[in-house]
């Protein structure tokens, strides 16, 4: 490779690596307008149904509070049939919308790349001309974000370069992970290196906010439900209802047509957004005979595979027969976080997390055979191995324990086990 040739490259790949960057910003963007038009669907729904959910859960209250002074017991629990919610058109524009997410940053990166003049192939092939097509598949490099920019650069960083071409290429910031890379361990198995500077960039165990301000309604729990200890294990669930049906109506299948006050402690949505449910320091209705020292936390859809079984989803009826990806990875995190700031809960994977289906007593199948549990499990641990070599994470997590309605007894942000 000649001086000329690697200094058009320098030049070209620092242009695309700014361009990606400005890409990967509009993206996230129009995901933030996603989320805001996913959060008025959500609650133009909600509000068809949310009076006479209201005054539902009032008489039930009325009915608890005459009962004052009895012991609360998670024997009452009547399982009932799974409210089958049909795609709408809302969902459908919705779905056409996010397609269009998906492309505008193909479509603005070729747009940047024939304004800037981009030819990257014909900068690699030391300038031979290859026209259009060469501004094309530069543009669809950009579109990609930065982490396709930073396979090139870690091409020609792992080549045999010369002193004149290391000093020609350092002259690129990379744009993607500056820190040390995780090492395979037997079996495929990724390891975090204990290195705070990994730990906090990196793009898949990196600390992201979880907001939780008591779930739904948190009010009407003050005074019923009342934990006797902090949890101690998670039950993983699936709702067993359409994966498209939105939030509010799986609030409305529990507080509306079962007549609780409660649900899961938590629901993990198809595009990875966390729904707190339950307030967290409150026995919740998820798994009758273990609600008291267990946390639910359920992945919307319907991942069980069985023909002939009236309320099966191989057929897909139900909408996506396995967790997102965004779902999975969302699930993990949240499992995580709670045994982070839950003392009670085992360190030992098979102690603390169990699918329902697995509980003493339960005649279920629930999350679904289809369902991916080592997968799960083994992202549970990658964020937990990062978040404790990452000073960053630990600092997060401290001022997490110290938000209201968590501990059955909470002393300035800090666990007191019952």
């Amino acid at each position: 490779m000649s001086q000329v040739s690697l200094e058009l490259i320098v030049n070209g790949l620092t242009i695309a690596a700014g361009s990606a960057l400005l890409v990967e910003r509009v993206t996230e963007i129009l995901k933030q307008v996603n989320d805001k038009v996913s959060q008025y669907l959500l609650a133009r729904d909600a509000e068809k149904s949310r009076q006479q959910r209201d005054d539902e859960a009032a008489r039930y209250l009325q009915r608890l509070e005459q009962k004052a002074g009895e012991e609360i017991s998670d024997d009452y629990e009547a399982y009932a049939s799974v409210l089958y919610v049909p795609v709408t058109r809302d969902t459908q524009r919705h779905a056409r919308f996010k397609l269009f997410i998906l492309l505008a940053p193909v479509v603005l990166g070729v747009g940047l790349a024939f304004g800037l003049d981009l030819h990257l192939v014909s900068m690699f092939l030391g300038g031979v001309q290859t026209g259009w097509p060469d501004t094309v598949l530069s543009g669809i490099l950009i579109g990609g974000g930065s982490q396709p920019v930073h396979v090139l650069l870690k091409f020609l960083t792992t080549r045999k370069l010369t002193d004149e071409e290391r000093r020609a290429l350092s002259q690129i910031k990379d744009p993607g992970q500056e820190a040390t890379t995780a090492q395979p361990l037997s079996g495929g198995e990724i390891q975090a290196p204990v290195n705070t500077a990994f730990a906090d960039s990196d793009e898949t165990f990196r600390w992201l906010d979880i907001r939780y301000e008591g779930g739904v309604k948190p009010e009407t729990l003050e005074h019923v439900h009342l934990r006797r200890e902090n949890p101690r294990k998670i039950v993983v669930h699936h709702t067993a209802m359409n994966s498209q049906a939105g939030f509010a109506a799986i609030v409305d299948e529990f507080l509306l047509h079962k007549q609780w006050l409660t649900g899961y402690n938590c629901v993990i949505m198809p595009d990875g957004s966390i729904r707190p449910f339950c307030r967290w320091d409150r026995t919740a209705n998820h798994a009758k005979g273990h609600n008291a020292y267990t946390l639910g936390v359920a992945f919307h859809g319907n991942f069980h595979h069985q023909p002939g079984d009236p309320y099966s989803n191989h057929d897909g009826r139900y909408g996506n027969t396995r967790p997102t990806e965004a779902q999975l990875h969302a699930g993990a995190r949240l499992i995580a976080l709670w045994r982070s700031i839950y003392s009670d809960i085992p360190a030992d994977s098979g102690e603390a997390i169990v699918p329902h289906g697995q509980l003493e007593g339960a005649a279920t199948v629930c999350p679904g055979n289809q369902f991916p549990w080592q997968g799960l499990i083994h992202q549970v641990e990658g964020f937990e191995r990062c978040w404790q070599a990452s000073g960053i994470a630990r600092e997060k997590l401290a001022l997490f324990r110290q938000k209201p309605f968590l501990y059955v007894n909470h002393q300035a942000g800090q666990e007191v086990s019952a």
